[in-house]
């Protein structure tokens, strides 16, 4: 149903996630939004994962497109069942207004049928520029994307969000990357250091809260940082040894065959043809 996705640092990255995860990928471009979302498909695929692509209601035809020139067999996929290609107003807005609470029974509901129908997981992304057009509820689209982390942790899935940055105002980028713990940014797949779990987000303003939160990622970062940096220096001291080692082991042999090669030197003298007098001299050398 789709071919296997090339390596690369962003393939290789987005293979490392899994149920329960909740991400979203920021970017600039149709190509930067598909490079990331084609192979996030296509893995979800491989594995035989339930797939779900929520686009544009007028997206649908260029999404397939893009989904067959990244390798994927979409009639197949979608035959199978593997692969749900749908919009909003059969998902968010199934109800005529958007409403978290539905949307997470919704996803709840989506990944028991994954599972009842034989599948691994249930995989699910989203675009998501529809929601700048408003509507009854959307005003609670930040708090539906901070708590839908609680719901993927809940349940056998992982959700991929989509967003424009260029499209959506700084101020709701802001709070979106708030609300996500794992960003996709550049091709880039990052641990958000900024993400604010539902508790603090949804609160009134809790400025000694967050900056207690933000001293101790910062903490943790450069905890990380300190293991890491140690952990090479060990493998460099370790490498550094068996460098040694080696140099050493080879000094008794080596001396060996310098002498045996002056022995030969001096015992044929010159019965020694050119080209083995030659040779003689370079191991000596």
């Amino acid at each position: 149903m789709a071919a296997a996705a090339p390596a690369s640092p962003l393939i290789d990255a987005l293979r490392k996630l899994g149920p329960h995860d909740h991400l979203c990928s920021v970017y600039d471009t149709r190509e930067e939004q598909f490079a990331v979302t084609m192979p996030f498909i296509a893995i979800g695929l491989e594995r035989h994962e339930k797939c779900i692509y929520i686009a544009e209601s007028d997206g649908l035809d260029s999404t397939r497109k893009a989904m067959r020139a990244s390798g994927i067999d979409v009639v197949q996929a979608e035959k199978s069942g593997a692969l749900t290609l749908t919009t909003k107003e059969q998902t968010y807005l199934g109800r005529g207004s958007f409403d978290p609470d539905w949307m997470f029974a919704f996803w709840r509901e989506a990944a028991e049928k994954a599972q009842a129908g034989g599948f691994s997981a249930l995989r699910a992304t989203n675009e998501t520029d529809w929601v700048l057009r408003g509507g009854p509820g959307m005003e609670r689209w930040t708090e539906y994307e901070s708590r839908l982390t609680e719901t993927m942790a809940e349940t056998n899935c992982l959700a991929l969000c989509q967003y424009n940055w260029r499209r959506f105002p700084p101020g709701l980028i802001l709070d979106l990357i708030r609300t996500h713990p794992i960003v996709v940014y550049r091709d880039v797949v990052c641990r958000n250091l900024y993400y604010a779990p539902p508790r603090e987000f949804l609160e009134p303003a809790q400025p000694m809260r967050e900056a207690e939160r933000l001293l101790r990622n910062i903490r943790e970062h450069e905890q990380q940082i300190q293991h890491l940096t140690q952990a090479l220096g060990a493998v460099n001291e370790e490498l550094e040894a068996f460098a040694y080692s080696v140099s050493h082991d080879l000094r008794a042999p080596l001396h060996h065959i310098n002498g045996f090669s002056q022995l030969l030197v001096e015992e044929l003298g010159s019965g020694i043809d050119p080209t083995s007098a030659h040779y003689l001299t370079r191991i000596r050398e």
